[in-house]
């Protein structure tokens, strides 16, 4: 009888079984990592990198590792299936759309995530866009270059359409109060400003004693929001959350703000309303393709700040992920339960003693 009762009889054959001699283990960096959590991996195991060459490369790699650490490369179900030395997937990060997470389950291969180690950078960011949107620092800046103003700068400047908005008269609808989500709310908070916060995984009396108002539905919040910015992650449920009827609901002239994961707001409705002037500005690190075309429809607008899904990428977030994706991958090999697993698989004690994983 197997030691993993939901592995799926006969999927996987005969499986590895939890090795003290961590030589021999071979862990693949799909992506790369903060050299201070290459060099804490290096010292425990074997480490693997993919060959040029596409997906077939990556699974050819893959086959032959007992561990992968991914950011943004994709997990395919089909090179998980195949990887039958496979046992464990950390992500460097927390979501893992790219991750087939339901076949790992199947298989018996655990995934594990790091949530939380780039709240901060992701959190800081978004203030960052917010002020950007709500005042017109780079129109400044571009402005000032190429122009030639006589007579006082403020008044010219201010002719030139260059006055913005404060924080402390500004309403920020945050959509998901999770972690990062959160940090944004208190820190406009803290600048006086007035926070309207949905999500439905959250109890409302849990955001409510953050002292900040609950929309119940999302049309409310996006009706009276100044600016809305997204904090939820990828999932069917969460794909097109914002489209061109939610947009549509948006007050006029408002802004938006997406760090969290392309494909959440949809991009064409969204520079449609750009475009009409019916939203003011956006701020969009992320996107339903990556890289984005650079025909697409948002890269061209003026008025759309277009970043590389940078918003976590701070060397100490980058340094916090790496070790606590290093950390999660030896924890597994080693018997151990991950800080932070995303599908439900068995932990064994201190990797202690070998355990006959067939089925």
């Amino acid at each position: 009888m197997s030691s993993w009762p939901w592995l799926r009889a006969g999927s996987r054959g005969t499986r590895p079984v939890c090795r003290n001699d961590s030589s021999a283990w071979r862990v693949m960096l799909a992506d790369p990592i903060h050299a201070d959590a290459e060099a804490w991996l290096q010292a425990r195991c074997t480490i693997v990198r993919p060959a040029p060459g596409g997906p077939a490369a990556f699974g050819h790699a893959l086959a032959t590792c007992d561990g992968v650490i991914v950011r943004t490369s994709v997990v395919t179900g089909a090179a998980i299936s195949a990887s039958t030395r496979l046992r464990v997937i950390a992500k460097h990060g927390s979501g893992t759309d790219n991750i087939d997470v339901a076949t790992a389950t199947r298989m018996g291969v655990c995934v594990a995530s790091c949530p939380g180690e780039n709240a901060a950078a992701v959190a800081e960011f978004t203030v960052a866009c917010l002020f950007l949107l709500r005042r017109p620092v780079i129109e400044g800046n571009r402005w000032l270059r190429s122009s030639q103003p006589e007579g006082s700068l403020v008044v010219a400047a201010q002719r030139a359409g260059l006055t913005g908005h404060e924080i402390a008269s500004s309403t920020v609808g945050v959509v998901g109060w999770g972690e990062i989500g959160r940090r944004v709310g208190l820190a406009v908070k803290a600048l006086g400003g007035s926070i309207v916060a949905c999500d439905p995984r959250i109890a409302a009396s849990r955001i409510a004693a953050d002292g900040v108002r609950v929309a119940h539905e999302l049309h409310e919040l996006l009706a009276v929001s100044d600016v809305v910015t997204v904090h939820v992650p990828l999932t069917p449920d969460t794909r097109n959350l914002i489209g061109a009827a939610e947009i549509a609901r948006m007050r006029a002239g408002a802004s938006l703000i997406n760090t969290a994961r392309g494909g959440i707001v949809d991009e064409t409705a969204l520079a449609e309303a750009l475009r009409t002037g019916h939203l003011h500005a956006a701020a969009v690190d992320v996107f339903a393709t990556e890289p984005p075309d650079v025909a697409g429809p948002l890269m061209s607008l003026p008025n759309v700040i277009c970043t590389p899904h940078m918003a976590g990428l701070t060397d100490e977030a980058v340094r916090r992920m790496g070790i606590s994706s290093a950390e999660a991958v030896i924890d597994v090999l080693s018997g151990r339960s991950p800080q932070h697993p995303v599908n439900a698989y068995v932990s064994y004690p201190n990797g202690s003693a070998e355990h006959d994983l067939e089925t």
